[in-house]
């Protein structure tokens, strides 16, 4: 097994050979004079030739063939950017050169990232995030690039992205216009228009500030050329009252989308509706549509008021301090660059309007852009290190305000690809060396005039695409031989610019016909690590017979990873295995099916693990080996998307503990009280996707409580913690995060904020109060509740105990013995009252009462059952006559009458049974009417 896996990686990496020509083998290109060269040239904007072809025999069997390219400048001095091949003029592109970070053919005039000019913060020190792209064994004729003090960089074109949204009138508009993106739209729209059956017009920018890492902002102006301004309804003339058009910083991320005035097909894009409506899954709405709502968009930074007559065929300036101190903000990192909203006037009147029309980022000359002033320094110390090796290759000090061009370093950047292995290959195979720029300086330096001109001669061999051989033998076999028995076999050209493409070194050797593939089957459907098996099949056919197959493979051409899965089925062992040292896939197993006598098919069940990156997009290459060792390399021309990142999709937090501010879903803003039982809950999916991973296979955390759950088979999951024992007035917040770093949740879906209120309510009895009170049937009970947020007033009742009704015979007040009776608010006041029937009661006999009930959040008021802990208790006190049980008088010295000058003595006794602080007083009559 591993002796035909090693060999599977050599016919997979190892450069095709220059064969020499021998008598059964082809050498020239079908053209008129059979040309061994084919030199093409192509106009300013690019496009297809599809002039040249080989001629073969219809009967040829071609067992090896080799072929090189390049591109060539024209007289111009133009070489392509982008070279395309289709080996049969089929629509299937099989190799391509060039693209982002390659600048034309020969010419490398941008950075790896596709930056042609980039300023850098260097006052801290240095910078090495910038590096060159340049193919692995081309040879370096010219290199150079400039570097200045400049204080001005211009943002437009390929830096932005732009969209318009729209919104229909709402009883005669097409609803549907609220959910089309705009983002390949070459205009974008603001204002409304003068009609009663108005329709509304937002536009959304963003700039890549990236261009500008940490400088100091002087001044920010943001322009918009105007290609068109509303005419006043039923006329031709632009509308002449002035409007105001105004500059919003955006607080959501967006995307640009692909669409023209349609729903989103082709990938997530911005609407009305939704900051971003994906294909698949859950969209990312606006707070309110239109990105109308304070969480949509910050306060105004710029507003510019004119007339569309004015503006039309002219340039909207936005200048101000306040969106000069946005872009610095911006640049520092301190606010998230989510770009601008641009709005009109939408408070017109037929026949009056605001709408402007203008031109989108793809107009070269009157695009959207932001240009921005940062401060520069004549006095710069300031170094360049090719290859980041110590070794500096250009330094200067002094002014540089007017620019400085380092010398030639070609001979660095070749001894540095002389001594490298490639860190970078494209879709197409094609190698390439990222070469790190170690820039210093000790102030803002602008990197740019990049200028470095190679060598290189590309080999037409083996791509992720598909094989030079395999695609001679299959347009072999399928195109129709003329008269003279030979095929011609097309090859379509392209190039993305001007320049010209050079074919060279063809060589196609004649043998035993190697294998076909046939049909090749991959799932639709995004594979993630969710535990489900996916079906690859590839159908393969020997011309020798089904016995003559050796094996069959399948690799997915994963990009940026350091050695791919290679999927492989041995017809000589009848065994399924896979090459795996990433740990990438998750399971498999493998079925060979004979169709017929020379051809069958073989099924994979490939489970994705969680070592798989993300990637979308990815090509397969099938293979197939026979026993004489004929090799044929296939590409798909369907892709797979590949997701493991995670977000939690949907997200919830619950009071379990009643009663609740509103209902039992906690809002943003809302109130709990302090220590109620709180559930989280919520679902987890994979990024933009319904699919979801199996339990413990992911676990969610909770920040500022404690608490973490995995998922169940649904993906859902749901957390049990608790508020916090303390107030918390300012809001407190709960945030679910997946443990790892596969959490890519958007921004604020998983947050909750709310406040805490820990404070009981307080209560000041008006009424009964004393110790002792007289029965009542209509006993009044009157006090004040105060509570810091409010009151649930539907809780709030008057609990009271009356011994002579309600004990059970141990005189002491027991929970369940109380009554209750509603308490009534008075107005709006905080005061309540209620009545209860104590007249039963005997003398010195109980009462107990205590107020039941909860503020808004849950908090209970303080009283309870008991004695102890009750509101207020008193004795009865039942008015009953006093009496007279004994008297005597008792005259001076045992005398019989009173003598005036001696005292006397009047004794008698009395009787209370509500005890002689009762009475009031006590009263003498004499018989002549005087009282004592």
């Amino acid at each position: 097994m591993k002796a035909r896996a090693m060999l599977l990686a050599v016919l997979l990496l190892a450069s095709i050979p220059v064969i020499p020509v021998a008598a059964n083998s082809t050498t020239h290109f079908g053209n008129t004079g059979f040309p061994s060269t084919i030199n093409i040239e192509f106009p300013f904007a690019g496009g297809y030739d599809s002039s040249t072809n080989v001629s073969l025999g219809s009967t040829s069997t071609i067992s090896d063939a080799a072929l090189d390219i390049r591109g060539l400048a024209n007289s111009s001095g133009l070489s392509p950017k982008v070279i395309g091949l289709d080996i049969g003029d089929d629509g299937d592109r099989d190799w391509e050169w060039g693209g982002v970070g390659n600048g034309s053919y020969g010419h490398l005039n941008e950075l790896s990232n596709g930056y042609s000019r980039v300023a850098m913060n260097l006052t801290s020190g240095s910078n090495s995030n910038y590096f060159l792209r340049l193919p692995l064994n081309a040879t370096i004729t010219s290199a150079s690039m400039g570097f200045s003090a400049l204080n001005e960089l211009t943002i437009s074109g390929s830096d932005m992205k732009d969209s318009y949204l729209h919104r229909p009138h709402p009883t005669y508009g097409n609803a549907s216009h609220k959910d089309h993106n705009h983002g390949s739209n070459n205009l974008t729209m603001i204002g409304k228009t003068e009609w009663s059956n108005f329709n509304l017009y937002r536009s959304v920018y963003w700039f890549d500030l990236g261009l500008l890492p940490g400088a100091t902002v002087l001044d920010a102006n943001l322009s918009f050329f105007i290609t068109d301004g509303v005419n006043q309804a039923g006329t031709s003339n632009p509308v002449s009252n002035p409007h105001s058009y105004t500059i919003y910083p955006l607080l959501k991320n967006w995307e640009e989308g692909m669409e023209v005035n349609s729903v989103v097909q082709q990938a997530a894009g911005v609407t009305w509706n939704n900051a971003i409506d994906n294909l698949t899954g859950s969209d990312y709405a606006w707070t309110s549509p239109g990105a109308a709502a304070a969480t949509d968009m910050g306060a105004s930074v710029a507003s510019v008021s004119d007339s569309p007559a004015n503006l039309e065929l002219n340039w909207l300036d936005f200048q101000s301090q306040n969106f000069t101190s946005l872009v610095q903000d911006w640049v520092n990192g301190n606010q998230s660059n989510f770009g601008v909203l641009l709005k009109g006037d939408e408070n017109t009147n037929k026949p009056d309007g605001s709408r402007l029309t203008i031109a989108g980022r793809a107009n070269s000359t009157h695009g959207p852009r932001l240009v921005v002033t940062f401060a520069g320094s004549n006095d710069v110390t300031a170094g360049l290190d090719i290859g980041a090796d110590g070794n500096w290759e250009w330094n200067h000090t002094g002014n540089l305000s007017n620019a400085s061009t380092t010398p030639d370093f070609s001979s660095t950047l070749n001894a540095f690809l002389a001594s490298s292995s490639a860190s970078f290959t494209d879709a197409y195979g094609n190698e390439f060396v990222d070469i790190p720029l170690n820039v210093s300086a000790n102030a803002t330096l602008v990197m740019d005039e990049i200028d470095i001109k190679y060598d290189w001669t590309a080999a037409v061999g083996v791509s992720p695409q598909g094989g030079l051989l395999s695609e001679f033998n299959q347009h072999l076999s399928n195109l129709t031989a003329d008269a003279t028995g030979n095929v011609s076999i097309p090859f379509n050209v392209s190039s993305t610019s001007a320049g010209l493409v050079e074919l060279l070194n063809l060589w196609v050797g004649l043998g035993d016909r190697p294998p076909s593939i046939g049909l090749i089957t991959i799932p639709n459907t995004l594979m993630t690590p969710n535990g489900e098996s996916n079906t690859f099949s590839v159908e393969a056919t020997s011309y020798q017979g089904l016995s003559n197959i050796s094996w069959i493979a399948l690799i997915p051409q994963l990009q940026n990873v350091a050695s791919r899965p290679v999927f492989f089925h041995s017809l000589v062992n009848s065994s399924t295995w896979v090459v795996d040292p990433a740990g990438m896939v998750g399971g498999l197993s493998g079925q060979w099916v004979a169709l017929n006598s020379d051809t069958g098919r073989m099924d994979w069940e490939i489970q994705q693990g969680w070592s798989w990156l993300p990637e979308d997009n990815v090509t397969w290459i099938a293979q197939v080996m026979t026993n004489d060792n004929l090799l044929t390399s296939r590409s798909t021309t369907l892709m797979t998307d590949h997701e493991r990142r995670m977000e939690i999709s949907s997200f919830h937090v619950w009071d379990e503990t009643l009663p609740t501010d509103a209902g039992t879903e906690i809002f943003e803003g809302e109130w709990v009280a302090a220590n109620d039982s709180i559930r989280v809950s919520g679902t987890v999916r994979f990024l933009d996707d319904v699919k979801f991973p199996l339990p413990n296979d992911v676990l969610i955390e909770l920040e500022n409580v404690s608490g973490n759950a995995t998922v169940d088979s649904s993906g859902a999951f749901s957390i049990n913690t608790n508020a916090p024992l303390d107030n918390q007035y300012d809001g407190f917040t709960i945030t679910a995060r997946l443990q790892g770093n596969l959490d890519n949740t958007p921004e604020g879906v998983a947050v909750r904020t709310f406040n805490v209120d820990a404070t009981t309510p307080g209560i000041l009895l008006h009424t009964p109060t004393g110790e002792r009170i007289l029965p009542n049937d209509q006993q009044l009970f009157n006090l004040s509740i105060i509570d810091g947020i409010s009151l649930d007033e539907g809780s709030l009742e008057l609990r009271y105990w009356v011994e002579s009704i309600h004990d059970n015979g141990d005189g002491v007040p027991q929970e369940n013995e109380y009554a209750s009776r509603p308490l009534l608010k008075q107005g709006d006041s905080e005061y309540f009252h209620a009545s209860f029937d104590d007249s039963n009661n005997q003398h010195d006999q109980l009462v107990s009462l205590y107020v039941k009930g909860y503020d808004s959040t849950g908090n209970p008021l303080p009283t309870d059952a008991g004695l102890d802990d009750d509101l207020h208790h008193y004795t009865s006190l039942v008015p009953s006559p006093a009496t007279l049980n004994r008297s005597s008088l008792e005259y001076a010295a045992n005398g019989s009458a009173s003598v005036p000058g001696h005292a006397s003595w009047l004794n008698f006794t009395i009787k209370d049974i509500n005890g002689l602080d009762d009475l009031e007083s006590v009263k003498v009559l004499f018989a002549d009417a005087s009282v004592l």
